[in-house]
């Protein structure tokens, strides 16, 4: 089946015609502006001042999937394929693609892209930056992505031909975080090259990264800021009193309990979104008693999600059932279902279980509190469980990587593609899937969504997939969250989208 997308520039030209009469001209009294009257700012200049709270583990973008190297790194970088704010499909590099059949795909790509190192991109760098993803010794997490692609054919510097082996839906969604790469060059960790809006300049160890504007870069008249960096401030508290001090200019997730502050300060504009993010409770299905469908069924059937997400979140959410957003084309009414908390009860007392577990959750302003509610959700069904909240670096290690839990609560971000966050998780040979869930007919579902590009055949799938996980019970959906930053009201034309992802080569500061 063909698909096929283009990139259309459009080109308004505007032309003016000037009239002259008689044989000499007039003279005309010189007239101020109207003060009134807008004047296009000037948007170039300035440095804009981001703080995260952790430092990257290294800067290297197919290296590692991690939130923090993805927001530092994606400035330096282009893809093929990006989203817009509305998570639309747009070309970034690429200008057309097109699904030639089940097994190749077309790509031309933009002229005159140039390197931080001066050089020109062209479509041999694609083929590379794949070959070098796919390699082993690299140890890439896209390299499970990218593994249906057998052969990047280049046609010359600007047109290409993706091989895979068979048809890939989600392969668009994985184009769009994958980023090209000046293969020659040496260390991406510490010294990255890419051809983004922004170029590497520094990263000081334990204060900040530095980039400054890509002069060169293809899009016209854009970056505007001079440098962008991001500020390493560990502490909330701090990462507050710095915003309120002037000393930095964005604070990219602020706690619910701090937006009506920071929406009533003339000073500060707030940003929201809600996020293709969803929390979860999540259970090990090889461990007593959770184990158990009966119990897992049960406690879905019990909780009070709206309690959990009004008191973790102050309302600044949604309820949710499953892990799709309403206005995404995957959702489906049929995927949600009735509270019954008596019923979960009595359910729960005949089972007659003897509880000895701890809620394991990482102690972010988030899964913290949730930690914190939930154990009282499940004590009013008659579970009583201990609570430990972990550093996120020990959580991660013990929980998501080592797959030691019974019960825990986390989040994870969502994306354009249902594929992103299933098939790690819950295929029973997925890298992630750390409940053991093994179905099947699940794996099939999951499987046959990848064969194919058609969108309803898809969506079809999906939708029987999230029916057996609703029925089987692996993890518990709650909520989806709303995340605020808060930002300097100088500050202009960040995008901040659902999935999670931020754009700065807009972003430009008034006087």
């Amino acid at each position: 089946m063909l698909r096929r997308w283009s990139v259309v520039i459009l080109v308004l030209m505007l032309a003016a015609a000037v009239a002259f009469a008689g044989c000499a001209p007039e003279e005309v009294e010189p007239v101020d502006p109207d003060p009134d009257e807008d004047v296009e700012p000037d948007k170039y200049g300035g440095t804009l001042r981001v703080m995260i709270e952790d430092e990257p583990p290294h800067l290297d973008g197919t290296t590692s999937l991690a939130r923090l190297t993805t927001t530092v790194t994606e400035p330096m970088h282009v893809t093929l394929l990006t989203y817009s704010e509305e998570l639309e499909l747009e070309g970034y590099l690429a200008t057309d693609w097109e699904a030639v059949d089940d097994t190749q795909i077309y790509f031309e790509i933009e002229e005159n892209v140039l390197f931080h190192n001066g050089r020109e991109l062209v479509a041999e760098d694609v083929k590379k930056s794949v070959e070098r993803v796919q390699d082993p010794e690299i140890g890439s997490p896209f390299a499970e992505h990218l593994s249906a692609i057998e052969d990047v054919e280049v046609i010359d510097d600007y047109s290409f031909y993706l091989h895979l082996e068979e048809a890939y839906g989600p392969l668009w969604e994985y184009l769009t975080q994958f980023p090209i790469y000046p293969v020659e060059e040496g260390d991406f960790e510490t010294e990255p090259v890419g051809a983004g809006p922004f170029k590497f300049v520094e990263w000081i160890t334990d204060h900040k990264i530095v980039m400054e504007r890509h002069e060169d870069f293809f899009k016209e008249d854009i970056p505007y800021l001079d440098e962008l960096e991001f500020l390493y401030v560990p502490e909330y508290s701090s990462q507050v009193g710095m915003l309120e001090a002037g000393d930095a200019d964005v604070h990219l997730w602020i706690e619910p309990v701090d937006v009506p502050r920071f929406q009533a300060d003339d000073d500060f504009d707030t940003i929201g979104r809600d996020l293709l993010g969803f929390y979860y409770l999540a259970f090990n299905l090889e461990r007593e008693p959770w184990d158990n469908q009966e119990l897992r069924q049960a406690i879905q059937l019990g909780i009070d999600k709206q309690r959990v997400m009004d008191t973790v979140l102050d309302g600044y959410g949604t309820v949710a059932d499953v892990s799709l957003a309403e206005e995404t084309p995957w959702f489906s009414d049929e995927l949600t279902f009735d509270r019954d908390e008596e019923k979960a009860r009595e359910i729960i007392e005949d089972l007659d279980i003897d509880f000895d577990d701890t809620l394991l959750v990482p102690d972010t302003p988030i899964e913290g509190p949730m930690g914190e509610v939930m154990q009282q959700e499940l004590a009013d069904l008659g579970i009583d469980v201990e609570l430990r909240r972990m550093e996120v670096s020990t959580f991660v290690d013990q929980v998501l990587t080592e797959g030691d839990f019974g019960i825990m609560i986390c989040g994870y971000t969502g994306a354009g593609d249902p594929d992103i966050l299933n098939y790690r998780r819950f295929h029973s040979e997925g890298a992630a899937n750390i409940t053991n869930y093994d179905n099947p007919e699940v794996d099939q579902l999951l499987e046959g969504a990848r064969r194919t590009y058609d969108i309803d055949e898809r969506r079809d799938m999906y939708i029987d997939y999230y029916q057996h996980m609703l029925e089987d019970v692996p993890v518990i959906h709650v909520f989806r969250t709303a995340r605020f930053m808060a930002v300097n009201n100088r500050v202009q034309d960040i995008i901040y989208k659902p999935n999670l992802r931020y754009e700065f080569r807009h972003a430009w500061l008034t006087e």
